[in-house]
């Protein structure tokens, strides 16, 4: 069963659904990117990063593979993105909308997300909140 919401579910964006739907939606993304990148390009999923240099102290992250801003909850679809390569210029297409869902689909959130609760933090403006209930009629 596909999400109610097109775009991005704010439902998802409760905390106990988050963290997971995040690491796969990062695993999908990165799936997606790489028959466009290989052979030149490949994406690595949470590797560590470290930087060193003389005049400061080792630093250590653990990146995302892609690393986006997420549109707000209201939004006809995910929009798909570029993702700009090292090369001048080369960049690649990350349609979002087919992975997130896939990920709703697969991971079984039409039986694990209550749409009868409120819609999680933030408060919803009237106009959104209208919006909302009209979706989940």
């Amino acid at each position: 069963m596909a999400s109610p919401f097109p775009g991005m579910d704010p439902y998802l964006e409760q905390a106990i659904f988050w963290s997971e739907f995040h690491s796969r939606l990062i695993v999908a993304i990165a799936d997606a990117l790489a028959p466009s990148l290989l052979p030149q390009y490949y994406v690595a999923v949470e590797t560590r990063t470290y930087m060193d240099s003389a005049d400061e102290e080792l630093l250590v992250r653990i990146p995302d593979a892609v690393v986006l801003s997420t549109p707000g909850p209201f939004t006809p679809a995910s929009p798909a993105f570029p993702l700009p390569l090292k090369a001048m210029g080369e960049q690649v297409m990350v349609d979002l909308q087919p992975l997130v869902n896939g990920i709703y689909e697969r991971s079984g959130y039409s039986i694990r997300i209550d749409y009868q609760a409120p819609v999680p933090p933030p408060a919803l403006s009237a106009e959104e909140q209208a919006w909302v209930n009209q979706v989940l009629l």
